[in-house]
């Protein structure tokens, strides 16, 4: 399979992605993985973090409770910091008038450093939390909860950038563009794609399952072209849109070559 076949290949894979580290589309800040997300504990249901994170930095709000059972909220804008998926922060708690005060009077609100945060992204989907309050160190294993399922069903026009390792002359980085037409179900994912061959038109199917994890998706399966081309694949930190794509993949076919690419798509 020639590289420039691989390359409208991995487009139509990318497609259906749309988390791991140093995505920049629609799913990913231009730094790193998109951290933006509610996080949680599922066996500490009842407190959670809420990440925003814009280029280097992540804004932090943290709903928790004190040692009288009182809801605390702290917040932390914490930097990247040169360990690889690392940020880290003062944590602050503050104070203030009630809510429902007209007008609220900002000079009544109260800051105060307790400690300091830092985030450790392990995977797209989970990480370690590390934070101090007034010197009680507190250790979380966090993960993305899924509210809902992303809706990826639609056709796109696609743009990828992918590089092939054990592919022979076609191991190198290259760009292609596809056609692709996406249908989704409770947990499955098809992509159907038509890309430039040999001479003609090839089409391509990427069946898969679907799993959702915060606003972030992923499917792993099978993919078979009309040229005899098959093999496996995964697309993960999939993002949608209302008018846009994004995700990064990899797939290997049965001679052994894989390609891993990154892909951005709109809707037609």
């Amino acid at each position: 399979m020639r590289f420039n076949h691989i390359a409208s290949l991995l487009v139509a894979l990318a497609l259906a992605m749309a988390t791991a580290f140093g995505s920049g589309f629609v799913g990913a800040t231009a730094f790193s993985t998109d951290q933006s997300d509610i996080w949680w504990n599922p066996d500490e249901s009842g407190w959670g973090i809420q990440f925003v994170q814009t280029g280097t930095a992540i804004f932090a709000t943290m709903y928790v409770y004190g040692p009288a059972g009182q809801p605390i909220w702290y917040t932390a804008t914490l930097e990247a910091q040169a360990a690889p998926s690392t940020w880290s922060g003062d944590l602050i708690v503050t104070s203030g008038p009630w809510f429902g005060t007209v007008p609220f009077n900002p000079a009544l609100v109260g800051r105060r450093t307790v400690g300091t945060m830092t985030w450790i992204a392990r995977s797209v989907d989970s990480g370690t939390l590390t934070y101090a309050v007034d010197g009680m160190p507190v250790t979380k294993t966090i993960y993305r909860p899924t509210l809902r399922f992303d809706d990826f069903s639609g056709q796109y026009g696609l743009w990828m950038k992918m590089t092939g390792s054990g592919c022979g002359a076609a191991s190198q980085t290259g760009y292609t563009v596809a056609e692709a037409r996406v249908t989704q179900g409770t947990n499955s994912l098809v992509v159907e794609t038509d890309m430039p061959g040999a001479g003609s038109i090839v089409t391509c199917t990427w069946t898969g399952n679907y799993s959702q994890s915060g606003h972030l998706g992923r499917s792993q399966g099978t993919f078979a072209c009309s040229d005899g081309t098959r093999g496996a694949h995964t697309f993960y930190e999939m993002a949608v849109q209302q008018h846009a794509i994004s995700g990064r993949m990899v797939f290997n076919d049965a001679t052994g070559c894989t390609v891993i690419a990154t892909i951005g798509g709109i809707r037609e």
